[in-house]
């Protein structure tokens, strides 16, 4: 019985790819999983608490839309941070700001008492910190599969947490839920001081992962990361345009109850886990490119499983499928990173993600918008911009 489970643990963790990972990479993975328990409280339950506190559609999209201007002022001074200054406290820290955030949705009566938490909720200065550290401490040949085993742990703690929020909703205050996410994100930030610290490179010894050394970027690699920083920019405000609509649409459309929808969240973190690694995987095995536009031809079909009938088996199914974006917002840092001189990691990392922060400051409210006009509307925008980067590439609009 006992080689039996150890073969058993030897398969799962061969399949997670956690031969991937040192020791300080596995401790972040148990730190992620973690931080996305406790966000898997609400992550689905917060758009439909706000507009139980008299918010509208359009509302709940500028409530979002504030927390991503946030981030996107945040992401820049994080790069020049994660360049400077030890990894590690950066991270730390940035855990720390969040939580108290939780704690103070849990006393809203109104959505405007919610501006400045959410405001203070899309600081995200640590993201290139993170990035930066996996980077330096990634295995040659396996950047995108740590990235996305990494990626992995969030959908790990999503699987879970969605469906234990749908049971307590059941018989708890949906106030009172806060607190469990509040409590996850102490113990994801307590998790990090196990790692060592990390000061940023300042030779010109060249990157152990990639090929990438501190000489000076030239204009086409300038040029090349700016035309990545564009592709992100866009895919991510299309995604964004619809993220905190799947669950009003399940709601308002499709006559789900809450339970319901938790639960439909659920099965899509699952797709998020298993999506993650296999799209990382194909990313390591063929191309980072053929990696991505697979993501984007996934979430096109799943998105359009969605709108077209509230049937309970297609929903089980798109809401799967849709876990396919979930490996994308790694893959910004993987195509990034590889890209930057060693010593400038942090602030081309933090490029991208500025791009894509900026791009999403008004998705949610023009999703809103066009919810308002007709539920279907954003969706079906959103698929054929998933389609459009799919097809544009497949033809090497960028390459590493």
């Amino acid at each position: 019985m006992g080689t039996r489970l150890q073969n058993v643990n030897g398969k799962f963790k061969q399949f997670l790819a956690f031969d991937t990972l040192d020791r300080n990479l596995k401790i972040i993975f148990l730190s992620n999983l973690l931080a996305a328990f406790g966000d898997g409280f609400v992550v689905y339950l917060l758009p439909l608490f706000i507009r139980s506190i008299n918010a509208s559609p359009e509302n709940v999209g500028l409530l979002y839309s504030l927390s991503a201007l946030t981030a996107a002022a945040t992401m820049i001074p994080g790069g020049f941070l994660a360049d400077r200054y030890d990894r590690k406290k950066i991270m730390i820290v940035g855990w720390a700001l969040w939580i108290p955030i939780p704690l103070v949705f849990s006393f809203a009566t109104d959505w405007t008492q919610l501006l400045i938490p959410m405001l203070i909720y899309g600081i995200t200065f640590s993201a290139p910190a993170v990035s930066a550290y996996v980077l330096e401490r990634s295995k040659k040949g396996a950047m995108a599969s740590a990235f996305t085993t990494l990626g992995a742990a969030y959908a790990i703690g999503y699987i879970f947490s969605p469906t234990m929020a749908g049971l307590l909703s059941s018989f708890l205050d949906t106030r009172m839920i806060f607190i469990f996410t509040a409590v996850f994100y102490s113990l994801a930030a307590l998790t990090l001081t196990r790692i060592v610290g990390q000061n940023p490179r300042k030779t010109k010894e060249p990157n152990p992962t990639e090929t990438s050394t501190d000489s000076p970027p030239s204009s086409t690699k300038i040029w090349k990361l700016g035309a990545v920083a564009a592709f992100f920019a866009v895919m991510m405000f299309a995604i964004s345009l619809v993220s905190t609509l799947v669950p009003q649409f399940l709601y308002d459309v499709y006559n789900y109850d809450v339970s319901s929808v938790l639960y439909l969240g659920t099965i899509n973190y699952l797709g998020a886990f298993l999506l993650s690694l296999a799209v990382g995987r194909i990313g390591d095995k063929y191309s980072k490119t053929t990696a991505i536009a697979f993501a984007l031809l996934l979430m096109s079909l799943a998105l359009s499983m969605f709108i077209l009938t509230g049937n309970l088996g297609f929903q089980v199914t798109a809401s799967f499928l849709r876990g396919a974006s979930f490996p994308m917002w790694a893959y910004m840092g993987v195509i990034a990173g590889s890209m930057a001189p060693v010593a400038q990691r942090g602030r081309w990392i933090s490029v991208v993600q500025t791009a894509t922060r900026v791009s999403i400051i008004a998705a949610p409210f023009v999703g809103g918008v066009l919810y308002t006009a007709s539920p279907e509307a954003p969706f079906i925008f959103t698929i054929a911009v998933a389609l459009v980067l799919a097809v544009l590439v497949s033809f090497k609009f960028f390459k590493k």
